[in-house]
């Protein structure tokens, strides 16, 4: 054995984290085969997945967007880094990060997980319930995903 930590322990430990993220996330892929800048999205809430994690967009939350909650999925060799998480895929590495919206670094890129704290508090709709309630809605994807 490499004295890496099993990889179910890894997905359980990505699990009970990102469930504490009530700020919600910020997402960072970056590709290996460009030197292009970090594409970096806003995750609402973060899932775990069989060899990764999977994400929701607060997008889904749009009042004037018809959208509903749809999975992104990365996987790849998951690992815990520091306070976050790391994919490792063959043409990218994706991290993900608990938001903070005192850290300068990540000024500018929160601003649609300020608007869906915003819409929960209006709506009367506390984080955890809709994180589950999301779940339930998303979780065949992801499951079919890992088939």
């Amino acid at each position: 054995m490499d004295g890496s930590p099993k990889r179910s322990t890894v997905i359980r430990n990505f699990e009970e984290v990102a469930s504490t993220w009530e700020s919600g996330a910020l997402v960072l892929i970056f590709s290996t085969a460009t030197n292009a800048a970090p594409l970096i999205r806003p995750a609402a809430f973060v899932y775990a997945a069989r060899g990764g994690f999977a994400w929701v967009e607060p997008s889904y939350a749009d009042p004037s967007d018809a959208s509903s909650p749809s999975p992104l999925i990365r996987t790849g060799e998951l690992r815990q880094k520091g306070e976050g998480f790391v994919v490792f895929e063959p043409d990218a590495w994706i991290a993900v990060h608990q938001f903070d919206a005192r850290d300068p670094g990540m000024a500018g890129y929160g601003e649609p997980l300020l608007r869906f704290a915003e819409h929960l508090n209006k709506s009367g709709l506390q984080w955890h319930d809709e994180r589950e309630r999301v779940h339930g809605l998303i979780a065949p994807s992801i499951k079919a995903h890992e088939a």
